[in-house]
């Protein structure tokens, strides 16, 4: 698979810890596999509700959220807010395979129409976290 070279102004000893929101389960444990061999540290939920009790699990460790927009409980968008409540600066990625991502544009830093490829994922991935108004805890 050709895949970019991550190239990240964070301390290279230092984790990105990303925050993976997805109900459907093969494409979660596709997005966290391809994170994980790029070294970031994944922490997985499999609806809007699991993601909000594990972002407050781990209060400023979550470096991005990666949130499918439609998930059972509680959607992306509303998720992205929720956790803004308490980590204001969290980069978003709103992933949705059949909503016009646009009109979620303010809840979100940035957004992939699915399907995509592990090379648009990480090139958006490392964008993002390059970018100053992402958290760096």
């Amino acid at each position: 698979m050709d895949l970019p070279e991550l190239r990240s102004s964070h301390q290279p000893n230092v984790k990105t810890t990303i925050l993976v929101a997805d109900d459907d389960a093969a494409i979660l444990s596709l997005l966290a596999e391809v994170l994980r061999q790029h070294e970031f540290h994944v922490v997985t939920a499999s609806d809007g509700a699991q993601a909000l009790d594990r972002a407050r699990e781990h209060a400023n460790q979550i470096d991005l959220l990666l949130t499918d927009f439609e998930m059972p409980h509680i959607n992306g968008v509303q998720l992205a807010a929720a956790i803004r409540q308490f980590q204001p600066r969290i980069g978003v990625v709103l992933m949705s395979g059949s909503h016009n991502l646009e009109a979620a544009s303010e809840a979100c830093s940035t957004f992939l129409s699915k399907p995509f490829t592990p090379r648009v994922l990480l090139e958006t991935i490392t964008g993002l976290l390059d970018d100053s108004q992402v958290n760096n805890v």
